[in-house]
């Protein structure tokens, strides 16, 4: 008899753009399956054969050509830029025929009503989700629109997830966005996404069952951002400057989407404290550890860095949960730009749950 699989799912424990791209290129080789819900206002970037790739809609585990690719039920797509990004991934994938469809005329509405309100991207996701909750024909689901090619299959993901899993496959939920910046459980409402980004509200909306969730993983920076505007309370904002000035970054950061310089603060303990009472993560993952000492940046090795070691010794005494490992940056050459990760200190199986 086959012992059925589990899936894991990868949350943001901050307000965003934490590097989870990165994180689920880096582990995209594990997994029998991935899928993905949220909407095309989160941008999951990561490098592959020296190429940046951002993910609005596809899985970042679509570089594993073994792996079924998913978008769930609570996802929200923009037609044009999944065709667009299954035209660049060459591959195919499998949309829930509940998922719903954004139209023009909603990204244009978030434009006039919310943009400046709470720093939304605008992209049209709360539009559409709300046309979904009103049942009145105004939505257009995935399985209605006339508009897919072929690498596009309508099909249950929730019934084809299980049957992965029943035959023991490992299923990946790249979660989207970040805890902080759940509708009902983020650090300051109304600065807020449209929907729960906890392991929970992603289990649902893929449609498992709570108890298929093997185990979590988070993914935290060193130094957390918010979208540009109006975008809600954070800790110590700081300048870019205390980073372009000290050599920690080559110029301020530009958000995914929305092509704004972000927002960074301090490390912020409430956020990442609640993203770890949510979610109850087996190890959490550190990104920009280059941010703390400029010496690691590209390294393999961070064993020799005392600001990075002191940083991991905190954060795990803080919230008794192990670091996976430390991301340290890109690394520019005669060939392009990689990404690499030190994990010496590290492992990357859970002290609980299910090994993979």
């Amino acid at each position: 008899m086959t012992h059925r699989g589990k899936a894991m799912a990868l949350i943001g424990a901050q307000w965003g753009s934490e590097g989870k791209g990165v994180i689920a290129h880096l582990l995209a080789d594990h997994f029998d399956a991935a899928v993905r819900v949220g909407g095309p206002n989160a941008g999951h970037s990561f490098y592959e054969d020296r190429v940046l790739y951002v993910a609005r809609s596809v899985p970042c585990v679509w570089t594993n050509p073994d792996a079924g690719l998913f978008i769930g039920a609570g996802a929200t797509i923009n037609p044009h830029l999944l065709e667009a990004e299954l035209e660049e991934t060459d591959t195919d994938i499998m949309v829930d025929p509940v998922a719903v469809i954004i139209t023009e005329e909603m990204e244009h509405a978030e434009l006039s009503t919310i943009r400046e309100k709470i720093g939304s991207t605008a992209e049209g996701v709360g539009e559409a989700r709300v046309a979904r909750m009103r049942r009145n024909g105004g939505a257009i689901m995935a399985g209605d629109y006339k508009g897919w090619s072929d690498r596009v299959k309508i099909g249950d993901v929730s019934e084809a997830l299980d049957e992965i899993m029943e035959e023991g496959g490992l299923v990946f939920l790249e979660g989207t966005q970040g805890s902080g910046l759940s509708l009902l459980h983020g650090t300051h409402y109304p600065w807020a996404t449209s929907t729960d980004t906890n392991s929970s509200g992603l289990a649902s909306e893929v449609g498992i069952a709570p108890s298929d969730v093997g185990h979590v993983q988070l993914v935290a920076r060193t130094f957390p951002i918010r979208v540009a505007g109006n975008s809600g309370p954070m800790g110590k904002e700081l300048d870019w400057s205390y980073f372009v000035d000290r050599g920690l970054a080559p110029a301020p950061e530009r958000t995914t989407v929305t092509k704004k310089v972000r927002r960074i603060s301090e490390w912020y303990w409430p956020v990442v404290e609640k993203a770890v009472r949510m979610n109850k993560p087996c190890g959490l993952w550190l990104t920009f550890g280059d941010y703390l000492d400029p010496e690691v940046r590209g390294a393999t090795d961070i064993s020799g860095s005392r600001p990075v070691n002191d940083f991991i010794d905190m954060v795990v005494g803080q919230l008794g949960v192990p670091v996976l490992g430390v991301g340290t940056g890109p690394v520019k050459d005669a060939g392009g730009v990689t990404v690499d990760f030190a994990t010496a200190r590290v492992s990357t199986h859970c002290s609980h749950g299910v090994a993979w």
